[in-house]
């Protein structure tokens, strides 16, 4: 049984777990232990294990060989079993009925009750007392489908509260959330671990893992790589070269030369989402477009690209006037966009790589509607090469590749149009470290080819990070207009939320 330094045992050990799927190897041979009250925080790239090993600590998945063990006793596979112990998962999306209400939820699968009888006031007695442990804000009595992400998540927590959890499985949850409901959950987080609860967070976002952790566990192609380190003792660097196994040069921001005017959006307006936005974009430059959720901003990405049509104003590039009656006269002046949501909006499962990087350029690979075959075939290869899109064939469907090889087949897509001006919305949405610093580097080495880029995010660090300079929205207009050395995470927040 392994102990915590004091003597303390942990409460929930992986020993040498090996789960294996027809054809993976998902975990090799893994090692984990969690203490109460501390945050333990398990990174790794996209398909290294970290879904695998959350599902086989959740009683989901049976291992193969080596098993998971509580207060250092083994526990038998299954989800009660898990239940039992006290471990209780927080996934990406509400695992919520969206008809019950709060109180429902919280009591769902634990109503208790005498002979078959519900007691409605035991109830929301029951689920009062775990909600204020965590969100006394929320009414009991609202339905689940109106509560806004972090919320949901608040209720998910307090129904792990009201089912005497010991430990608190946290799978990526600040995926969707808003920077003010980031801190607080990060609040929310520390008050648990300093009640002594245990709890696993795994994130790809390093910022909030060096916030929170206690002790970071490092894993790759389902091999623990480093367990339980102190997280004092790593830095940034150190996390991505352990996840990729090499050296990866982290995103550093040096001046460039502003070059010409490329762009410009003058009293640009949709009724409904936002009014009179003006924006120039220059050769060799980065933009980020800030804001809260709904400020606008993908909003006004779609417009100047020509997906949703504007109602007022103009878009002019190189001084020329645009008709953006849709996409394709977008694509046709010389700008591509990698849209937020790439599942809905930007691929095409079913279809191989190669489909999916020249679905928008037909006309370039084909001479009279028939396909050119061998052209195509080059041209795919180059960019599958150039932006190291880990797949073993161009012919493989991109459902089967990771986050962050989808994102690169994308912006392979853009990139093969030869675009003048490049929007990405969300460009590292959901995408892994070590991918995200590729892509970071990626967007670096278009701006210094004189591609003018705009770039929007949820992540103010990532934002920050990139932009030379930085435009705030917030309720459909732009607020502001900051230069590097202005635009700082407190100054941004404080016009997006004014």
């Amino acid at each position: 049984m392994t102990e915590k330094p004091g003597g303390a045992p942990a409460v929930v050990e992986a020993r040498n777990l090996v789960k294996m799927f027809p054809g993976v190897v998902a975990l090799s041979g893994m090692n984990f232990e969690l203490h109460a009250g501390e945050v333990h925080c398990v990174v790794g790239e996209n398909g290294a294990g970290k879904s695998t090993l959350i599902k086989t600590l959740s009683g989901f998945y049976t291992p193969d060989e080596g098993g998971v063990y509580v207060d250092g006793q083994l526990m038998h596979a299954s989800t009660v079993a898990s239940k039992a112990a006290g471990i209780a998962t927080i996934y990406q999306e509400h695992n919520l009925v969206p008809d019950l209400s709060v109180a429902e939820n919280i009591l769902l699968g634990n109503w208790g009750g005498k002979k078959g009888f519900l007691s409605r006031r035991d109830i929301r007695k029951r689920a009062r007392i775990a909600l204020d442990q965590v969100a006394p804000h929320l009414n009991l009595d609202t339905p689940a489908m109106a509560l806004s992400t972090v919320d949901g998540q608040m209720v998910e927590i307090a129904r792990a509260m009201a089912q005497d959890a010991r430990v608190i499985i946290m799978d990526e949850p600040t995926t969707a959330l808003t920077e003010h409901d980031v801190d607080r959950l990060y609040k929310l987080v520390k008050e648990l671990r300093a009640n002594g609860m245990a709890i696993l967070y795994v994130s790809h976002k390093l910022e909030e893992v060096f916030t929170l952790a206690d002790k970071i566990t490092v894993i790759r192609e389902g091999k623990t790589v480093a367990s339980s380190i102190p997280a004092d003792q790593l830095d940034a660097r150190s996390v991505v070269q352990l996840m990729v196994g090499k050296d990866v040069d982290l995103y550093e921001h040096i001046p460039r030369e502003r070059g010409h005017l490329v762009l410009e959006a003058r009293g640009l307006s949709r009724a409904g989402a936002f009014a009179d936005v003006d924006l120039q974009l220059y050769a060799g430059e980065i933009v980020g477009l800030a804001g809260l959720v709904g400020a606008g901003r993908t909003e006004v990405a779609r417009c100047i690209y020509g997906a949703d049509k504007a109602d007022a104003g103009t878009v002019e590039i190189g001084g020329r006037k645009l008709r953006l009656k849709d996409a394709t006269s977008g694509i046709a002046a010389g700008i591509a966009l990698v849209p937020e949501e790439r599942k809905l909006q930007a691929i095409i499962p079913m279809l191989s790589i190669r489909e999916n990087t020249t679905l928008t350029l037909l006309k370039q690979v084909s001479r009279w509607g028939v396909l050119k075959r061998g052209y195509e075939k080059t041209l795919v290869g180059k960019y599958i090469r150039e932006l190291d899109v880990r797949t073993p064939s161009a012919e493989t469907p991109i459902q089967s590749l990771s986050g962050g090889n989808q994102q690169k087949v994308i912006i392979a897509r853009c990139l093969a149009s030869n675009p003048k001006v490049l929007i990405l919305d969300e460009p590292t949405k959901g995408i892994d470290i070590g991918a995200k610093a590729e892509i970071h580097r990626l967007i670096e080495q278009l701006a210094r080819q004189g591609v003018a880029v705009l770039v929007i995010s949820s992540e103010l660090p990532e934002l920050l990070e990139l932009s030379d300079r930085v435009m705030v929205m917030r309720a459909g207009r732009v607020v502001t207009e900051l230069d590097k050395a202005q635009a700082t995470k407190e100054n941004v927040i404080a016009y997006a939320a004014a």
